[in-house]
């Protein structure tokens, strides 16, 4: 069982090759707890699209 300490994180690592590797976790506590881990390699274009999702599914999760 997870410890409910537990923050979503989301760590980005650029490569010698300029591509952006992506690793994360996403925590939701209520009504039932859930976890989800991610990892991908993506390219440097993917980032802003990835930040504004994760900024909208914050928004969702806060209510």
């Amino acid at each position: 069982m997870a410890a409910e300490h537990e923050t979503n994180s989301v760590e980005l690592a650029m490569t010698a090759t300029g591509h952006v590797e992506v690793h994360g976790a996403l925590h939701i506590w209520e009504p039932a707890e859930q976890r989800l881990e991610f990892a991908f390699t993506t390219d440097q274009t993917a980032l802003r699209e990835l930040f504004d999702g994760l900024l909208e599914a914050r928004a969702k999760q806060a209510g």
